[in-house]
């Protein structure tokens, strides 16, 4: 786990410092020992990912990285359509759209799409959050079968991160339901004050993401059920899109 750390943690102090390095610097900024920081960049300078620049010497990541990620993002399950839909559904209402998935008891940012308000919500792609407290974590978690979700919901630490947090185990199930039943999933200011989110679920060649509508309370009070209306319309077009894809590739 160490070593992964080390490894993500390299990339993201180039992106921090966005210029080379020298080795010494690296090895300050990952508060790693110099003799370690050394194998880590011969290993690294091997297989090609860095390569040494200018007379220092300074370090910086080639695009070997960049080559391999674009190609894996080519046979994203996501997929361009769907990224295109949320694009129009963040066109359309002006507020912020997220499309999450679910690792455990946390969600993970696959995709931001902000608003063009200046006053927005905003959040980055690989953030993760609470599933508790978050829309697209209700949305996600309900997918469950109802023992699974009873199970996941009991590990739950109920600290109130607002006044409209959801208090207890019960509540939060309870929640849950009458979400399920309306068809979308509220975060009605209960992780941060000011914002309100509304999430659907959704399930793309077997995967399970979220996508949720998050806006400042000032923009959202009062349409909360139409900006949620235009999610669902959006998320079940994209499932609809997903399942003919699906049985053209199979014809």
């Amino acid at each position: 786990m160490k070593a992964a750390e080390q490894v993500l943690d390299l990339y993201v102090r180039f992106a921090e410092a966005q210029s080379p390095l020298a080795p010494a610097e690296l090895a300050r900024r990952l508060n790693m020992a110099p003799s370690t920081c050394f194998n880590l960049i011969r290993t690294f300078e091997q297989r090609g990912f860095i390569y040494a620049t200018g007379a220092r010497r300074s370090l910086y990541p080639t695009r070997r990285m960049l080559a391999l990620t674009q190609e894996i993002a080519r046979h994203d399950p996501v997929g361009a359509d769907l990224l295109q839909s949320l694009e129009d559904l963040r066109d359309r209402t002006g507020e912020t759209i997220v499309l999450a998935s679910r690792n455990r008891d946390r969600v993970i940012y696959l995709e931001v799409l902000e608003s063009p308000h200046r006053i927005r919500y905003s959040a980055k792609v690989g953030e993760t959050r609470p599933a508790r407290v978050n829309s697209m974590g209700k949305a996600l978690i309900s997918l469950l079968p109802p023992h699974d979700r009873e199970a996941l919901a009991a590990t739950f630490k109920y600290e109130r991160l607002t006044e409209r947090t959801i208090p207890t185990k019960e509540q939060y199930l309870a929640d849950i339901e009458r979400s399920i039943s309306r068809g979308w999933f509220l975060n009605y200011g209960e992780s941060d004050p000011d914002v309100i989110a509304v999430a659907v679920p959704i399930v793309i060649h077997g995967s399970e993401f979220a996508v949720t509508l998050a806006s400042p309370f000032h923009r959202m009070e009062g349409v909360i059920e139409a900006r949620a209306a235009q999610v669902v319309a959006a998320c079940r077009e994209i499932e609809a899109a997903a399942k003919l894809t699906s049985t053209e590739r199979e014809g």
